[in-house]
């Protein structure tokens, strides 16, 4: 059976592994982007009024620029498996800081970084994850698995987005969506 599933997905003997294992993670990658996303603009919007939101993106695109600079010195200096590593550990950790930081100083100065660091963060990761692809498959595969493989990202989008209104009617705090998207 799985070998038919393999076939109709044009996925080759020797790609199993590498194509499910970067699958999962392209699912929980889009988990990340869903839940903290919609739970970062959530809180800012709820602190902030709309008219805040350009500034904020101006700012966020600072960070992410300076963010990206820092990622491309590090390529030079660190092996790629290591800064993959790294650069997943730190996104992670650095969302639960986020998230706990609420429990030590909750401010609207804290909603504001949170909305800030939104872009930054998803840009790291998504660095990180298209650098691993890129690095396992050749150009001739990539164009014929990089959809599938996307796919994932799109399918944790969508299962995070129709997670959060069912979560929230359970009294789940918006700013436990930044937990969520930290695992």
């Amino acid at each position: 059976m799985m070998k038919g599933v393999y076939k109709a997905l044009n996925i080759e003997y020797g790609e199993r592994t590498g194509v499910l294992l970067l699958l999962s993670q392209s699912v929980f990658l889009g988990i990340f982007y869903g839940a903290f996303d919609i739970g970062a603009t959530a809180l800012f919007l709820d602190v902030f009024e709309a008219e805040r939101l350009p500034g904020a993106f101006i700012i966020s695109g600072l960070a992410g620029i300076i963010l990206t600079t820092l990622y491309s010195k590090l390529q030079s200096r660190i092996s790629f498996k290591n800064l993959a590593v790294i650069n997943l550990i730190t996104v992670a950790v650095f969302t639960g800081l986020l998230r706990f930081g609420f429990e030590i100083y909750s401010s609207d100065w804290l909603v504001f970084f949170v909305f800030v660091m939104m872009g930054p963060l998803n840009i790291i990761a998504l660095l990180g994850f298209w650098g691993t692809v890129g690095r396992m498959f050749s150009l001739r595969q990539g164009k014929r698995l990089f959809g599938l493989i996307d796919t994932g990202q799109i399918a944790g989008i969508i299962l995070s987005s129709y997670a959060v209104p069912v979560l929230l009617t359970f009294n789940f705090e918006t700013k436990n969506l930044l937990f969520i998207s930290s695992v």
